[in-house]
């Protein structure tokens, strides 16, 4: 009998296993290090990244979208007790982009999300801008996971470098 695992399947010459490494340490990674270098999600950027991965919502058949009303409640409570920059961080979209197959399963609910966001940061001349952000974050990181490389110990992962400097 011939046992198959995730591990061993291979497909356009990358892993399985690489792949889920790359996805895990891309997360991992975009949260900001505190003044000790342990995570701290009294930060705002990283409040907003874990707000980002609560608001996910996987009831439906189709693609993973956001629930709207947990959206709202999070930030309720991020504004009541934490405190906002002048605008949100594009690595809030992180946990979408890395939970959908692709930037056309999550685009309608992308566009609604960002409005919202938009309205709450009240900066709605942005969302064109945050559109093509959140577009160009998503071939990065995908043209990253299709490298099936993951970065080396030690390493930050280049795109969320570049991203936060600019």
């Amino acid at each position: 009998m011939i046992k198959y695992s995730l591990n061993t399947i291979k497909k356009g010459g990358w892993s399985m296993q690489n792949t889920d490494l790359i996805i895990k340490e891309l997360y991992t990674r975009s949260y900001e290090l505190g003044q000790a270098g342990k995570l701290d999600l009294s930060l705002p950027t990283n409040r907003l990244i874990l707000i980002g991965t609560k608001v996910l919502d996987n009831r439906s058949n189709g693609p993973i979208s956001f629930d709207v009303d947990r959206l709202y409640d999070e930030l309720v409570y991020f504004n009541s007790y934490g405190s906002k920059d002048d605008g949100c961080p594009l690595s809030f979209f992180l946990a979408m982009i890395l939970a959908n197959r692709s930037y056309q399963a999550y685009e309608s609910c992308l566009i609604d999300l960002i409005n919202k966001l938009m309205t709450f940061y009240m900066t709605p001349e942005s969302l064109d801008n945050y559109i093509i952000e959140v577009f160009i974050l998503d071939s990065l990181i995908r043209a990253y996971i299709r490298s099936g490389e993951p970065s080396k110990e030690g390493d930050r992962v280049q795109i969320f470098k570049d991203i936060k400097t600019s």
